[in-house]
């Protein structure tokens, strides 16, 4: 009996340490590929949201979608919500809280970098990156987003563009 409860507690804690190894491997890339695992607070969440002034039936993509909260804020405003995440334990999470709030049909999100994203359908896009990645968004967004498309960034500007409207640390963008 006391062996079986020493195998279940062995099992147990290898496999939280698998998990533990995971994770941080996942967060190290993160900080390489230019989006770590920072979440937004709900306050700028809501900022963000309500900047961008999402309609109904939208599609607005996340891109680093971390834990899913911007895309389910976004699916609550009706929103088509769609997110690129590399971290695979933040993408079976973002998937698992938009079935639990009643969102998943709204909320898509891939297992992959939001660099091989095709943004092309997107009418608003939601970032926080390092500053050190946003020219090369800025490149990626002229070659493949209309014109018109929203972008909204927190904390971090587009080297070069204007901001049409400011609130605290989130900055809407209007792609020329």
């Amino acid at each position: 009996m006391l062996a079986t409860l020493v195998v279940i507690l062995d099992i147990i804690f290898l496999s939280l340490s698998v998990l533990a190894i995971v994770f941080y491997v996942c967060m190290i890339f993160g900080f390489w590929s230019g989006a770590p695992f920072v979440p937004s607070s709900h306050k700028v969440v809501k900022e963000m949201i309500l900047l961008a002034g999402i309609q109904e039936g939208e599609h607005v993509y996340d891109l680093g979608s971390g834990d899913g909260r911007i895309l389910i804020a976004s699916a609550r405003v009706g929103a088509q919500a769609h997110g690129w995440e590399t971290h695979p334990m933040l993408v079976w999470l973002t998937r698992l809280k938009a079935w639990w709030s009643g969102f998943g049909a709204q909320v898509r999100v891939e297992a992959k970098s939001y660099w091989a994203a095709d943004l092309k359908e997107a009418d608003v896009i939601l970032v926080y990156l390092l500053a050190s990645r946003m020219q090369e968004l800025k490149e990626k967004l002229l070659r493949e987003v209309r014109p018109g498309t929203r972008v909204v960034s927190h904390e971090f500007k587009i080297p070069g563009w204007e901001p049409s409207a400011e609130e605290g640390s989130v900055r809407l963008y209007i792609v020329p």
